[in-house]
């Protein structure tokens, strides 16, 4: 679910978060993939991590 919703805010801002990246305007689309993508992945990672350590420490 994260994952997901970061990757919609990636789509909606990829103009803003490109531009704070510092690597020029966002020309292709190969780009524009490793940024959405990149971004939920982090998201879902970001989210999976303390989750999946607060269910070993529960078991």
């Amino acid at each position: 679910m994260a994952g997901s919703v970061a990757t919609q805010f990636a789509v909606a801002f990829h103009d803003a978060l490109w531009s704070v990246l510092g690597t020029g305007e966002l020309t292709s689309v190969p780009s524009l993939v490793m940024l959405t993508l990149g971004i939920g992945l982090v998201g879902g990672v970001l989210t999976a991590v303390p989750l999946m350590a607060r269910a070993n420490r529960a078991a």
